[in-house]
């Protein structure tokens, strides 16, 4: 994992959007395996933005209020294909929010703001990552 840290107006934000091939730099590249973004394939795309997400330093501000934890880390596991039926997917929601020190029965169910799964937030943003690389 690589974080970019600076002070406000510094460029991170410009940055991650740069390594995200969401804009286009001025002059140079940003290559990603040796293959400059704006030259992705499409199964080299879906595999770059397996890889490579960004986590926003509030984890609020990500999160849509309607949905439940539950939707929110089934997405990214049904978008990218990493688990084959609902059995897995679910396994895997478990596995990946206990591997940052959330239990599933205290989380799934709720929503990213209620009290629970609020109190470990950045637990929770850890989890929603680990699912979303896999």
């Amino acid at each position: 994992m690589t974080a970019i840290v600076g002070e406000s107006g510094s460029g991170k934000t410009t940055l991650a959007r740069l390594f995200l091939g969401l804009i286009t730099p001025s002059t140079g590249e940003v290559l990603y395996n040796g293959t400059d973004l704006r030259k992705l394939q499409r199964d080299d795309r879906r595999a770059f933005l397996r890889d490579v997400q960004m986590i926003f330093q509030d984890p609020y501000e990500v999160y849509n209020p309607f949905y439940k934890v539950d939707h929110v880390l089934e997405t990214p596991i049904t978008e990218f294909k990493l688990a084959s039926g609902q059995q897995a997917r679910r396994a895997l929601i478990h596995e990946s929010l206990r591997a940052v020190g959330l239990r599933p029965d205290e989380t799934l169910g709720r929503y990213p703001h209620s009290s629970a799964a609020a109190s470990a937030s950045g637990s929770w943003s850890r989890g929603r990552s680990c699912c979303g690389r896999g």
